[in-house]
């Protein structure tokens, strides 16, 4: 304003900043200058203007002794220091205007003024933040030029002004950056006192601030938010604990690290602890899994303590197979275990064999004995001592006879072998009632060779107890002896016939032959005149489901359709399970069965998927028969006997609907794998959710996937909060206990052992006490006890050979371990046999490529088989001839 009092400036050319302050009366002085330009002899006005006041000639008089560079005759118009570059061009503007409207008023003075001395015009130009009128240029140009002149002095201020922003900012990112790191070290030292409340503070205090400042895909982020996660599962606030991290792996996503990174590896297993504190343990073991394929070193402490989560995760798995009396992926589990603590990495072999190297050897008090904590139980097996080859029954029948008065003939000793032997077998002594019925039959063979009849009753009593004794092989070579010496009696006896053809057909199934089975049922159907193909076929596929053959199975139940079309259309079309097989049949008919890259583990699961709906498929359809209604007594028995581990009690509409949901996911039909998803959450009832072995997270958790693969976000969020808020419950009834971080199934196995043998009144060729003993002696190799282990399996194997033969499946499968104990115990030679036994079978098909051991053995191919190294033939240089080679040779 005109109050304003003005200094003068400080005149230093050296300065960044030369701007001097004067008032506006100057810069009108400057106008009338422009305005009236100095005549043409160089005289200057020496009048002011009309509108100059005293003020201007005080205003002049101060500023006397300013000494400037500039022409004095040259006016200068001075900006304030602090003026913006508005003020600028508006004073452009009005000299501008100033001087167009002098030029308007006389027109002909452009023509007639004389230039200067040095014959220029007059014009605009800014000499550093000064505005001065130059000479020779026409008003456009100047115009122009003092344009292009005040926008480069914005864009300056700009700058300036930018500068001064990210000063600022950086100041504060550094203000930020030194709080939040004595916050996030200050949550550490809470959470290391267990102050986890206050801990909870500081890191979120610490999260907030680095993620104003440096964002999400930043590694100080990202840890922060792990640690906040950490903090949040001990306060059990397990939904906001997953969102964490959720955030910080999908943040070190962003980070541009390198794949063996440790804090992704280490937030997903952060993950897995989770569900397994749930007791969710596939779940937690798919976590690990992924965890450790972020790990490309596995000779680290990181990798070990990743290899033991997953082992104890396998080793939850098989106890709860085990209740199941899913023996085979019991013993999946088992061997899974095994591997991963022993054979997977590098490191686990080193350890194993430097754990193999300090153990102390077992001595003869405490060989092939476990101490379970609570007593000793032996793991060998005590020897049958009811079979006395010194006692005979025919000897004792005589003296029997004898004491009694009676006639002692060949007929009156075997009708009291009869009698003793029918004695022992109420008794539940099968081995005694063996023993006599096979000195019955060796009887009858020398004394009575042409009592055809005779003879067979006797194979049919032997081959019955061997049956009974678990021991099938023997029952179907004495079935087949007397069914032989029924169809060459000159008096067929069809009912004879036809219950050992009814025999035969279970024991083969027995066996797991369903093919033998099926024909000796087939024989046994036609002659007794009645129908049932439908329903031997329905039992057929169950029985293949069983044996994890699950093309095989699934035709039986497309014949049966087949079958029902034929005969009735109608039936055929309104059947209810035809969308089903015509979905198994796409994914069996598929190239890839499941998603590239699936571990040995996924892969076993679902097998286990596809069987559990084979299973109950053909519970269905045999329900479904109205025949089936009232079965036959054959039919009851079959079924009886398939449901020996309770799995078709009923059909479990619910697991088939989960199953079917899973192989769906697997296979990327997510919109298909939503239907069946849904349905199966609308039939869990809050009871079957609180169940132990409920798979009801396991649901929520994979409906939430589905839904965000096939794009509905708020669909896959919702249910992945549904699924954490049971993994909350079920931390909250207390069955995460994560204190133990030892395997401990050892002890266990042996306790399931000892009732075993209770229930079998001490008897070892019980096929519960076989197959515990098998899964111990695994535990054996795994606590480096490697020969009490192979001396175990050895013996399991010898009992079970009598009872199922040489070419089952579970002979295979111990052939197998025994080579894999025999190469962790340095024995590669015994080793490489042993597996050249077990896979001659298994080659041949004994081993369907649906079974969860089909993988496991197939990766030892390798260990045993290792591939030639390849010997590159390098090419022979000929030696460079040097000088001496040239100089003749002397005489």
């Amino acid at each position: 304003t005109d109050d304003e009092t003005v200094e003068d400036p400080p005149i230093d050319p050296d300065a960044e900043c030369s701007p001097v302050m004067i008032v506006r009366k100057e810069q009108a002085m400057a106008m009338a200058k422009i305005q009236d330009p100095p005549t043409p002899s160089g005289e200057e006005t020496s009048s002011d203007p009309p509108e100059a006041t005293a003020a201007d000639a005080q205003a002049r008089e101060g500023k006397e002794d300013v000494d400037v560079d500039a022409d004095p005759a040259e006016p200068i118009i001075y900006l304030r220091q602090n003026s913006s570059t508005t003020i600028v061009s508006d004073m452009i503007e009005s000299t501008a205007s100033s001087w167009f409207k002098q030029q308007g008023y006389n027109s002909s003075r452009e023509n007639s003024s004389s230039s200067k001395a040095n014959g220029e015009n007059p014009s605009l130009t800014i000499v550093g933040e000064e505005l001065v009128i130059e000479d020779g240029l026409d008003p456009a140009e100047q115009l122009r030029r003092a344009a292009a002149q005040a926008a480069q002095l914005e864009k300056e201020v700009d700058e300036a002004e930018k500068q001064a922003e990210e000063r600022s900012k950086a100041r504060k990112m550094r203000r930020n950056a030194k709080d939040s790191k004595r916050l996030y070290d200050q949550g550490l030292v809470y959470y290391a006192d267990g102050d986890f409340e206050a801990a909870r503070s500081c890191f979120a205090s610490a999260l907030k601030m680095r993620f104003q400042s440096l964002g999400q895909a930043n590694l100080d982020v990202c840890l922060t938010q792990e640690k906040l996660g950490d903090t949040l599962v001990r306060l059990d606030k397990i939904e906001e604990a997953h969102w964490q991290y959720l955030m910080a792996y999908r943040g070190l996503q962003q980070c541009n690290l390198s794949q063996d990174n440790p804090h992704t590896s280490r937030i997903l297993v952060s993950l897995g602890d989770v569900f397994f504190s749930a007791k969710d343990f596939s779940r937690a073991l798919k976590y690990y899994e992924k965890g450790m394929r972020f790990r490309t070193e596995t000779n680290t402490t990181e990798a070990q303590d990743i290899a033991l989560k997953r082992a104890r995760a396998h080793e939850e798995m098989a106890k709860a197979e085990w209740s199941r009396l899913e023996l085979d992926m019991c013993r999946f589990h088992v061997r899974e275990m095994l591997w991963v603590m022993t054979y997977e990495s590098l490191a686990a072999k080193a350890g194993f064999e430097t754990k193999a190297s300090s153990k102390t050897p077992s001595t003869s008090s405490t060989r092939l004995l476990v101490d379970t904590g609570v007593q000793l139980v032996p793991v060998s097996s005590s020897d049958e001592g009811d079979e006395d080859s010194s006692f005979s029954y025919i000897e004792e029948s005589r003296a029997l006879l004898l004491r009694k008065g009676s006639t002692c003939t060949d007929f009156d000793v075997v009708r009291v072998l009869d009698s003793t032997a029918h004695i022992h077998a109420e008794r539940n002594e099968f081995v005694n009632a063996y023993k006599c019925y096979m000195e019955k039959l060796t009887f009858l063979r020398s004394k009575f060779p042409n009592k055809r009849k005779g003879m067979a009753e006797a194979a049919y009593q032997v081959g019955s107890m061997c049956s009974k004794m678990g021991r099938h092989t023997e029952a179907i070579s004495y079935f087949s002896e007397a069914l032989n010496l029924h169809q060459r009696s000159k008096s067929k006896d069809d009912d004879k016939i036809s219950l050992l053809l009814k025999s035969l057909g279970s024991s083969y199934l027995s066996v797991k032959n369903p093919i033998l089975a099926l024909v000796h049922f087939k024989e046994h159907q036609s002659l007794c005149g009645m129908g049932g193909e439908k329903e031997l076929l329905s039992i057929m596929g169950i029985s293949r489901g069983k044996q994890y053959d699950l093309p095989r199975s699934l035709d039986c139940y497309a014949k049966v359709m087949d079958m029902e079309a034929s005969e009735d259309q109608w039936l055929a079309q309104h059947n209810p399970l035809g969308a089903l097989i015509e979905t198994l049949e796409q994914i069996f008919s598929s190239p890839t069965s499941v998603q590239s890259g699936t571990s040995v583990n996924e892969n076993a699961r679902d097998c286990k998927d596809l069987k559990t709906i084979l299973i109950n498929l053909g519970l269905a359809q045999l329900i479904r028969s109205p025949k089936a209604a009232q079965p036959s007594e054959y039919v009851k028995n079959l079924v009886h006997y398939l449901n020996e581990d309770g799995c078709i009690d009923g059909v479990d509409f619910t697991q088939v609907l989960f199953s079917m949901g899973n192989i769906l996911l697997r296979r990327k039909r997510y919109r298909e794998a939503i239907i069946y998803y849904e349905k199966c959450i609308a039939s869990f009832t809050p009871e079957e959710r609180d169940a132990p072995t409920s798979n009801y997270v396991d649901l929520l958790t994979n409906l939430g996937t589905a839904y965000l693969r096939s794009g509905d976000h708020d669909m896959s969020f919702k249910h992945f909060r549904s699924a954490l808020k049971e993994v909350k419950r079920a931390r909250r009834r207390g069955s995460g206990d994560t204190s133990s971080n030892d395997l401990d199934g050892l002890g266990h196995f042996c306790t399931l052992l000892q009732e075993a043998r209770d229930k079998a009144s001490g008897r070892e060729n019980n096929e519960d006490v076989l197959n515990l003993r098998h899964i111990i002696a695994l535990y054996l190799c795994l606590d480096c006890r490697i020969d009490e282990a192979v001396e175990v399996l050895r013996d399991v194997e010898r009992r079970m050979i009598k009872m199922v033969g040489e070419d089952h499946p579970d002979i295979i499968q111990l052939r197998v371990d025994i080579s894999f104990a025999l190469l962790l115990g340095g024995d590669a030679h015994a080793a490489r046999d042993a597996y050249e036994t077990a896979i001659g079978h298994a080659t041949s098909g004994r081993i369907p490529e649906y079974h969860p051991f089909y993988r496991q053995y197939n990766r030892l191919v390798p260990i045993h088989y290792p591939a030639p190294v390849t010997v590159v033939s390098q090419p022979v240089l000929n030696e460079i001839p040097r000088r001496k080679d040239f100089v003749p040779r002397v005489a």
